[in-house]
C-alpha cells in the first residue's frame, strides 16, 4: 500500500536490534517446542508403563473368548463337564463384561 510519506533512514542500531528480538524471539519458540516435545514424549513412556503393568497384571493362561465360542461353551460350563479351570474362568470373565451374554446364560439357565 503506497503511503506519500517519503522514505528515511533507520536510526542507528533499530535493525540490529530487530534482529537481536526476533533471534530471542525464536530461541524461545524452539524452547518451549523442544519442553513440550519431551515432556510429550515423557508422558507416553509413562501411560506406556503403565499400560504394561496393567497387561502384564492378566491371569495367564486365561483365553478372551467371543460371544459365540461362550454361548456354544454354556451347556457344558452349567452341567460341569467343562473341566479345564482356564476355560471356566474364561466364561466366567465373559459373562461379567458382557451384557448380552450374561442376560442369556441368565434366561437359559
Amino acid at each position: 500500500m503506497p503511503t506519500n510519506k517519503p522514505w528515511s533512514e533507520c536510526p542507528a542500531g533499530e535493525l540490529a536490534e530487530l534482529q537481536r528480538s526476533l533471534q530471542e524471539q525464536s530461541r524461545r519458540v524452539h524452547g518451549r517446542r523442544n519442553f513440550m516435545i519431551a515432556t510429550g514424549s515423557v508422558t507416553l513412556g509413562i501411560a506406556s508403563a503403565g499400560i504394561g503393568i496393567v497387561l502384564s497384571r492378566r491371569e495367564p493362561g486365561i483365553s478372551i473368548l467371543s460371544c459365540q465360542e461362550t454361548i456354544d461353551l454354556l451347556p457344558r460350563f452349567v452341567d460341569g463337564t467343562l473341566t479345564n479351570v482356564s476355560m471356566r474362568k474364561a466364561i466366567e470373565v465373559h459373562l461379567d463384561h458382557c451384557v448380552r451374554c450374561r442376560e442369556h446364560f441368565e434366561a437359559t439357565y
